[in-house]
């Protein structure tokens, strides 16, 4: 419960936090022991095993839901077939400028994670052949253009990167030639990362992963390779004011570096009233309950997952503007991000009625993430107490601010 008159529904407290995830590791860090000072980690990505070896794939939310399985049983499966430790980043949570999750794969060897990779193909398969024939993103689709070719996303180091390309491209054209495969490297790096795409027939993505890898164990002494590792959540990240080449020690560093553009989906824009603001990503709790629920919706009778839900709660009155954002902002970018219904009474007492409908995942996650700008006014309101200015101009002029703000608010 969240408050007298505010609860999340049960289905988001059923499930606990997921257990420590270096329990199946060694005591090992990242790349070796840490020398004090020698980089710094991302806070917030606690569960994240301390293992030597690590790769990330980048899923759209049908993969993550396959992966899962019912109540997690896919993922528990492939961990224990392979030894390999799967960490997904948050609900919400994306690989910046994309809508992908980040699928941490980690193991005390990369035989491991290849296996596990062989793992998250077969399923990233089965969901391409449930897409052919959809209207599917060209950006998000694993179909590739050619009869039996899909498309296996993942993220690297910019130095990771570079040893892929090779002088001159020789490497990357290489690996193309001896697996048979279609390999781009994204040229942007952001936070940095840079995107990769591998396409080809399941067996020649396999063996391009293999030389991947290869690869990647060269880069295991660098600075940059601990944070690669660790870095699983990019917008909870960069909401901390996280910075990959301040971390790693690298000239110039000093911010996230990205394509001019939007901003990175992952990255939650400001919270503060007046910005153009959007939902920061859920909390790794309400993110896991939610993919759970994802997962477990697959058992449900064909078409009801897919029916108006809808969920209901009090949200106190005086709290209202700041839910609605500036001129309705802040509900419409959470309707456009969960496909959700958002409706707040205008009228009423001490409390309105606020409610989320839609499929039940979409009501779900709009429900948590109207819940989670609640409590960050609430904190808002605890921490920063309003005292009016002393200068009597200043104090006309907020006045006149406020009667504007208060006219607009009864127009609304």
């Amino acid at each position: 419960e969240l408050g007298p008159t505010v609860a999340v529904a049960a289905p988001l407290r059923s499930r606990g936090m997921k257990r420590g995830a270096g329990e199946a590791f060694g005591d090992r860090g990242h790349g070796g022991p840490r020398r004090k000072g020698e980089f710094t980690l991302i806070p917030g990505d606690s569960g994240v095993p301390k293992a030597p070896y690590g790769f990330k794939i980048l899923c759209t939310e049908g993969l993550t839901t396959l992966l899962l399985g019912s109540r997690g049983m896919v993922k528990n499966a492939i961990q224990a077939e392979t030894g390999a430790k799967l960490v997904f980043s948050n609900k919400g949570d994306f690989f910046p400028s994309t809508s992908f999750r980040v699928l941490g794969v980690y193991a005390d060897g990369y035989p491991c994670i290849l296996r596990a990779l062989d793992k998250v193909l077969a399923r990233l398969v089965e969901l391409g052949e449930s897409e052919r024939g959809k209207p599917i993103r060209e950006q998000e689709t694993v179909l590739g253009k050619e009869p039996g070719e899909y498309i296996l996303r993942f993220c690297l180091t910019r130095q990771m990167a570079g040893l892929l390309i090779g002088t001159g491209g020789t490497r990357v054209q290489s690996i193309r030639r001896e697996t048979n495969t279609k390999v781009f490297i994204e040229n942007d790096t952001v936070m940095g990362h840079r995107l990769v795409r591998v396409i080809g027939v399941p067996g020649a993505i396999m063996s391009c992963l293999d030389l991947v890898g290869e690869m990647v164990q060269q880069d295991t002494s660098s600075p940059e390779y601990p944070l690669y590792l660790h870095c699983v959540n990019f917008g909870e990240a960069a909401a901390q004011g996280w910075d990959f080449d301040s971390a790693a020690g690298i000239e110039g560093g000093g911010g996230p570096r990205r394509a001019e553009g939007r901003a990175p989906r992952g990255a939650p824009p400001p919270m503060a009233l007046g910005n153009n603001e959007g939902p920061p990503p859920l909390d790794r709790q309400t993110g896991e309950a939610l993919d759970q629920l994802e997962a477990d919706i697959l058992a449900f009778p064909p078409g009801t997952a897919d029916l108006a839900y809808c969920i209901n709660c009090n949200v106190p009155a005086s709290q209202v503007p700041g839910l609605l954002g500036k001129s309705g902002e802040f509900v419409r970018r959470v309707e456009d991000d969960t496909g959700a219904k958002i409706d707040i009474d205008r009228a009423g007492g001490d409390f309105r009625n606020m409610s989320c409908t839609g499929s039940l995942v979409s009501a779900y996650t709009a429900h948590a993430t109207m819940i989670g700008r609640l409590e960050f006014l609430a904190r808002r309101d605890r921490e920063e107490p309003f005292s009016p200015p002393r200068d009597p101009g200043q104090l006309k002029s907020t006045i006149a601010d406020l009667r504007r703000q208060l006219e607009e608010a009864s127009r609304r």
